[in-house]
């Protein structure tokens, strides 16, 4: 049986892979070249979910002391803040889409112009990682994190065949965020059930 340290690292290694694999992946399919186009884009919207997942950074420990403190209230009260604060933080990635293409004329240059598509499926990429980060923090700090691995387990060994799919039905650069996406809408509702099923759990404070 796994330490929890153990439990840790292999999260951590898994969660590398599956979103560090696709330069090697695109690399593969679609030479090095192409690499560019998707690293640029990716960067741009790396800027806003390290901010927001910095600013969720405090919860973990948070979890952690109030789970062990069985304050099922304050638990419950930050689930319903983050779903309704979510929206708002949709709006911003949208702000972002929309504004992709003329902040990267001039950081890169006037001719530069990146695909719909690509941007959009980024920004919904983004968007997911957000949602789930919440939710890891949580069952980071509760140390519950059994469901967060199966998870992790099944994206990681489904990441290259669904690239390979989608690259196959001729999505290009675009296929292996669609597979990212996939594996994350899984989570999306997989996490939440998993995370309101423990705390519904805990029994009230005495």
């Amino acid at each position: 049986m796994y330490s929890l340290g153990s439990k840790y690292m292999l999260i951590q290694v898994g969660t590398l892979f599956l979103f560090s694999s696709d330069n090697y992946i695109l690399a593969y399919f679609f030479g090095p070249k192409e690499i560019v186009l998707y690293e640029i884009v990716t960067k741009y919207f790396q800027f806003p979910l390290m901010i927001l997942t910095a600013g969720m950074a405090p919860l973990w420990s948070l979890f952690a002391n109030k789970y062990l403190e069985k304050n099922k209230i304050w638990l419950e009260k930050s689930f319903r803040k983050f779903n309704t604060i979510y929206p708002l933080l949709l709006l911003g990635i949208a702000l972002c889409l929309v504004l992709a293409n003329p902040i990267m004329k001039i950081w890169i240059s006037n001719d530069f112009i990146v695909p719909h598509f690509l941007l959009i499926v980024v920004a919904i990429m983004t968007a997911l990682r957000i949602f789930t980060t919440f939710y890891s923090y949580f069952f980071n700090g509760i140390g519950n994190l059994k469901s967060y691995l199966v998870l992790l387990a099944l994206s990681v060994v489904l990441k290259v065949p669904l690239s390979y799919l989608f690259i196959k039905l001729n999505f290009g650069l675009s296929s292996v965020v669609l597979s990212s996406v996939t594996c994350l809408l899984v989570w999306c509702i997989v996490q939440p059930l998993e995370a309101y099923k423990i705390v519904s759990n805990i029994k009230k404070n005495e």
